[in-house]
């Protein structure tokens, strides 16, 4: 399984020790593995693997119990290292340089948006790279901006809220018989009369409880 060149070469103006890899495993399916990324570190910063200091794992060592109980590392063949055109030449010298295993590009991982990486697909068409750049933030900037994107979402929230709520407020306030009560004429003739009657007579006192 061979990526496209311009994956590669896009991965490598991300930084220019990142390397797109081919992490194969046993299996009847047709090119059964997965792409993972690995970064070529300088043997002064992870040691050899005769002689490590990281606890990183390197690409062609795989970790497993031996015959004394410990956990010792061996040599294997995961599968090729894609140079930054998408060849299987080396493009690093290794006496200097470790492939350090950083990540399989699979479903374990999402987007910075919360869908799930399809290993195949979205790293032939590159679509990984977008999700890189979140990876390679600093954590700083990445709470920073969570916390203004949770910000900005709950101000928008509470406008829309207050929106729905004044819309329904006027509508309840204009809905017919709200905004004077209707009463029937039959329970008011009495009242009306006397109304009348006071009115016609100037009589302020019985009206409003003026003293006489």
């Amino acid at each position: 399984m061979h990526p496209p060149s311009s994956v590669c070469e896009a991965l490598y103006r991300k930084h220019p020790q990142l390397r797109l890899a081919w992490e194969g495993r046993p299996g009847k399916e047709l090119n059964s593995g997965t792409f993972g990324i690995v970064q070529l570190y300088h043997i002064q910063d992870c040691g050899d693997i005769g002689d490590p200091n990281t606890f990183r794992e390197y690409w062609n060592v795989t970790s497993q119990i031996g015959e004394s109980g410990l956990v010792e590392r061996v040599k294997t063949d995961r599968g090729p290292i894609f140079d930054r055109h998408g060849g299987t030449s080396l493009d690093y010298d290794p006496l200097f340089r470790i492939p350090i295993y950083v990540i399989g590009l699979n479903e374990q991982f999402s987007f910075p948006w919360g869908d799930r990486i399809r290993n195949i697909r979205d790293t032939m068409n590159g679509a990984f790279l977008e999700a890189l750049d979140y990876w390679m933030t600093p954590i700083q900037p990445r709470i920073v901006d969570n916390r203004k994107s949770l910000e900005d979402d709950l101000r928008t929230r509470s406008e829309d809220l207050g929106g729905e709520m004044t819309d329904r407020l006027w509508y309840e306030a204009n809905k017919t018989g709200e905004t004077s009560p209707i009463t029937a004429y039959k329970h008011e003739k009495k009242n009306l009369a006397r109304y009348d009657h006071w009115a016609q007579n100037d009589r302020l006192g019985d009206l409003y409880g003026v003293p006489k």
